[in-house]
């Protein structure tokens, strides 16, 4: 059995952080390149073309088109046997990555596929491939999800993070690979409405054990997990209780009564990311998170849950 090793990229767009009618503040981490996994993230040679395009559209600007054009990109090396197909590999990965970026912190993050493949034969690179007719999602999403910022204090916790939770998420543990997909995905929602039903469905991967009562069960679990007794607990529980009844009219073709604001979704994501982060801990530290018995008696016996702050130092 023979393999092949690529060479895969892809362009890292971020949010960045401004105050109202000012010039956003244009952050990137200085120590670079850095290599995590099977991933190295650098400084784009094209940054300034990217910066004029966007500040200045009618400077002239050279385009090395070996690479996108954005400030920051990710090289991915890839292994394949004959059977593999290293596209479909790549996207996979990318998604993954993607994923645990947007898992680590809030705020808009997105990692898009740049449609170049080059075959590694030594210390060579051949480019053996080119396409670049997938339709495009969008860049960044119409709601503001917040600002993404990456300097070398960031990347550093974030490469912490990666350590820790890589092989969960590429090996495709479950429930966490599918509850991360959706949390993923609810960053692709055109409408709020299309983000709060991606949420919804990551809470479902987490904790349906497939039985009756799915909205109160779910509600109930997740609240009890993520937050200690008190208020916060109580309003987490209306609040998801809410948003399956009202995922329940949005999926019969109605529309709610009260529309949403980008904080009430983000506010549901946040919730979200604390239930995966959780997961991820209790994975860590043995439980079958398999095994919604094994969540509940965690609940019932142990029925502090364990703060995600300082798990990867970025939770808001």
């Amino acid at each position: 059995m023979s393999q092949k090793d690529f060479l895969f990229r892809a362009k890292l767009i971020n949010e960045w952080e401004s105050d109202e009618d000012k010039v956003p503040t244009v952050i990137y981490p200085e120590e670079l390149p850095v290599t995590f996994g099977p991933f190295t993230l650098n400084l784009c040679p094209n940054k300034q073309a990217y910066l004029d395009e966007i500040f200045d559209p009618s400077i002239d600007h050279k385009v090395d088109y070996d690479f996108p054009l954005s400030l920051l990109y990710i090289d991915m090396r890839l292994t394949c046997v004959d059977e593999d197909n290293e596209l479909l590999l790549a996207e996979e990965a990318f998604q993954e990555i993607e994923g645990l970026l947007r898992l680590f912190k809030s705020g808009g993050i997105y990692v898009r596929r740049y449609y170049q493949v080059w075959e590694i034969k030594g210390d060579k690179a051949y480019n053996i491939f080119f396409i670049n007719f997938a339709p495009e999602r969008p860049d960044l999403n119409m709601h503001y999800l917040g600002g993404y910022g990456i300097d070398d204090d960031i990347l550093k916790d974030f490469i912490i993070f990666f350590k820790n939770y890589w092989t969960v998420v590429h090996t495709k543990k479950q429930p966490i690979y599918s509850a991360l997909l959706r949390f993923s995905s609810s960053y692709e929602g055109l409408t709020l409405e299309e983000r709060m039903v991606d949420l919804v469905i990551a809470l479902e991967a987490l904790f349906n054990d497939g039985g009756d009562s799915l909205a109160f069960k779910v509600a109930l679990r997740c609240s009890c997990l993520v937050y200690p007794p008190g208020q916060s607990r109580k309003k987490c529980y209306d609040d998801l209780i809410r948003f399956y009844r009202d995922r329940s009219i949005i999926l019969h073709g109605h529309q709610i009564k009260k529309p949403y604001t980008s904080d009430t979704i983000n506010g549901l994501e946040e919730i979200v990311r604390k239930a995966i982060l959780l997961f991820l801990r209790l994975d860590s530290q043995g439980f079958n998170i398999n095994r919604m018995e094994e969540i509940d008696n965690h609940l019932f016996f142990d029925p502090k849950p364990e703060s995600t702050e300082g798990q990867n130092g970025q939770n808001q």
